[in-house]
């Protein structure tokens, strides 16, 4: 190998490691936190792993009725919402990429222009219309926020997916009887699993960490984990180093969770499935 190559390599590899540290260093200092007694958390100069570690933290935070109270909000709502997106978008995008009709593009288009608003432009609309309907801090409206701003990446990402699946398949199970639904139910989203774990990964992650809506359209029942640990952090409890981070750790837990068992499916891509 030339100097030179090794030079320039030698660089990409000194570029990734400071990325990664940039990155990943702020996520393991709250971990290291969250493990670190009130008087460690006060000491000088600051220890890179907790002396004495302890789980105060986390059982203040665990104990705590509220803490659950947001927390399942949260979940409610990303759950419920990103199964809706998946229920309309994935029929949705199917139909796009195996018929031809007038306006399929104009269609296409016009669905991807709801990603185009930004929240900000919007969200005073959806209060007045959410406090006509008295839907303001309910579970109801963030769902249906949620899934319509994430039917748009349902479709355009299942639109690439589906048209790599060859028409053909289904055509010979169509021949042996099969209806088009079942030959979608049977054949085309089976081969397409990798395609709904990442689709919906990305959902949960944008649904859950989600916070404009949420703040402004939620007071007290239907407030989501992001908008309470927006506001722990401005509370006394702030404070409480300690205990925001071990909040922090725990709005993790459920996408950590996720991640680990969609990672799954992700590696077995398009083959797999009803492959006759």
């Amino acid at each position: 190998m030339s100097t030179k190559k090794f030079l320039f390599s030698t660089l990409i590899v000194l570029a990734v490691i400071i990325l990664m540290i940039w990155t990943l260093f702020p996520l393991y200092w709250n971990i290291v936190l969250s493990f670190k007694s009130v008087g460690e958390l006060r000491s000088w100069p600051p220890s890179l792993i907790p002396l004495n570690p302890t789980l105060e933290n986390y059982i203040y935070t665990w104990t705590n009725p509220q803490n659950w109270r947001y927390y399942s909000n949260s979940v409610i709502v990303t759950i419920v919402s990103t199964g809706l997106a998946l229920l309309l978008g994935v029929p949705s995008a199917y139909a796009c990429a195996r018929f031809r009709f007038k306006g399929r593009s104009d269609l296409l288009f016009m669905i991807l222009t709801f990603r185009f608003l930004p929240p900000a432009a919007v969200v005073i609309p959806l209060y007045m219309f959410g406090s006509y309907l008295k839907l303001i801090d309910t579970h109801i409206l963030l769902i249906c926020i949620y899934a319509a701003i994430s039917i748009p990446l349902v479709v355009w990402v299942m639109l690439s997916y589906f048209q790599e699946i060859p028409v053909e398949l289904e055509e010979s199970y169509m021949i042996d009887g099969f209806s088009r639904l079942q030959a979608f139910l049977k054949v085309s989203l089976p081969l397409v699993r990798s395609g709904l774990a990442a689709i919906s990964m990305l959902l949960i992650a944008l649904n859950f960490g989600e916070f404009l809506f949420a703040a402004m359209l939620t007071s007290s029942t239907a407030k989501t984990f992001p908008v309470y640990l927006a506001e722990s952090a401005e509370s006394p409890m702030a404070l409480e180093w300690g205990r925001t981070a071990s909040l922090v750790v725990w709005g993790l837990m459920l996408l950590i969770i996720i991640f680990v068992y969609v990672r799954k499916h992700l590696a077995r891509g398009l083959t797999f499935g009803a492959i006759r």
